[in-house]
């Protein structure tokens, strides 16, 4: 989506704090390891057969994709 520094820079002179791009990266994995296993959760429930959807089944698609975003992010990790 384009450089996170003005982001950044635009949070501190909202609230006088902050934050490092290696900080960030690393509350984007978490976010990015939150997200899949809560797709893989939400699919369960559909293979399962505890809630038959097609949304429950798609989200299990997604985490696949969160997987290549994560490999990615690691690939890319601050030293």
């Amino acid at each position: 989506m384009g450089e996170v520094e003005p982001y950044l820079d635009r949070y501190t002179e909202l609230t006088g704090r902050r934050i490092a791009v290696d900080d960030l990266y690393w509350w984007e994995v978490l976010g990015n390891v939150k997200w899949a296993v809560g797709a893989l959760t939400q699919s369960r429930r559909h293979l399962n057969g505890e809630e038959r959807s097609v949304e429950l089944a798609v989200l299990g698609r997604l985490a696949a994709e969160m997987e290549y975003e994560l490999l990615d992010l690691l690939s890319r990790a601050p030293v």
